[in-house]
């Protein structure tokens, strides 16, 4: 399960929640726009994220609604952004 908040944000403030059973992969953060831009690629270590960590790179994202993945081993994931 995974979280990002808050939502919507100021495009310098955003953080990643994952609880996840994997402790051992590496975590992929991938931002995108509507359009299939890529803004931002972050890679994090899993027990970093349980308590929450800031996503870097998001400072020059202009105001709109983007796409964060999240792929950790086989799994990926999907969550909405909204940047304001």
């Amino acid at each position: 399960r995974a979280a990002v908040f808050p939502n919507p944000a100021n495009n310098d403030d955003v953080k990643l929640r994952l609880a996840t059973g994997n402790r051992t992969s590496q975590v992929s953060v991938h931002i995108y726009d509507a359009s299939g831009r890529l803004y931002v690629i972050n890679e994090f270590d899993p027990e970093d994220l349980i308590s929450a960590s800031r996503i870097t790179g998001t400072e020059d994202m202009p105001q709109g609604l983007y796409l964060v993945k999240i792929y950790q081993g086989n799994q990926k994931m999907s969550l909405r952004l909204v940047i304001r």
